[in-house]
């Protein structure tokens, strides 16, 4: 979570880039994709909404 002045300006997350559905809903829903990450299970992406 960022913040300015202890107020979140933004929710990031993890999403596991093999489950199609949970990346659909996630960009569904407003969160874009900032970088991916390798795991030792797989790829996940770094996902970001800002708040308004």
């Amino acid at each position: 979570m960022t913040s300015t002045s202890g107020i979140a300006a933004a929710v990031r997350l993890g999403i596991d880039k093999e489950n199609l559905q949970s990346n659909h809903f996630w960009r569904k829903n407003g969160f874009a994709v900032l970088r991916e990450a390798a795991q030792e299970r797989g790829i996940v992406l770094l996902a970001e909404r800002r708040l308004a």
